[in-house]
């Protein structure tokens, strides 16, 4: 999953990319060095930000809409998340750009801020979604000051990574057993389609 997002955030940012954005400029020139820079940028931010946009804006958009769907079922939950993903995905966004009034560059905000929100309401693990930001914010800063090479190793360390672990849980025993369930759950369609065939 981790592999997935980070490449959909990578490519759906890059086809809304609209320029340097004023907040890039900014921090270009607040930064004093590059590992300054890059702490800031690609670790502190994430934290600061996942925490904010992702876990306190969860519980609060989530406690707050348990007033109005009352009832615990599967469309109730779905129309509560649907409604997180898409204030924290706009709040997210906005608030990159609002100080300098940026809002034709809002879009490279947007696309991460969705993809996080989805990825953490899916898992309910803030951790990812730091992960996730971490890459990003990482991958961006590394092309900006000119270390394309350390991307390109980074994306096929990602790839390895995640054909590894595909190959991984194909051999465990969670992926037999729903394996075994599908092949069941196949069984019984059948069965139930053979027998109204029979039937008179």
């Amino acid at each position: 999953m981790i592999t997935v997002s980070y490449f959909s955030t990578s490519i759906l940012s890059r086809l809304v990319y609209t320029g340097e954005s004023e907040n890039q400029k900014i921090l270009k020139e607040k930064a004093v060095d590059f590992p300054s820079s890059f702490l800031g940028t690609s670790f502190n931010a994430p934290i600061i930000e996942e925490v904010i946009f992702r876990g306190m804006l969860f519980i609060i958009i989530l406690t707050t809409t348990s007033f109005l769907f009352n009832e615990t079922n599967r469309k109730s939950m779905f129309l509560r998340m649907a409604i997180y993903v898409t204030l924290s995905t706009i709040i997210f966004g906005f608030l990159h750009v609002v100080v300098s009034g940026d809002y034709q560059h809002v879009f490279p905000y947007l696309v991460p801020g969705f993809i996080y929100s989805i990825v953490f309401a899916l898992t309910r693990d803030i951790k990812i979604t730091i992960l996730l930001h971490t890459l990003n914010n990482s991958s961006v800063h590394l092309y900006e000051y000119g270390y394309e090479q350390i991307n390109v190793v980074i994306n096929i360390l990602l790839v390895l990574t995640a054909l590894i672990g595909l190959l991984v849980y194909l051999k465990s025993d969670d992926f037999k057993q729903l394996r075994h369930k599908w092949e069941h759950h196949q069984y019984i369609k059948l069965k139930r389609k053979f027998n109204k065939v029979e039937t008179p």
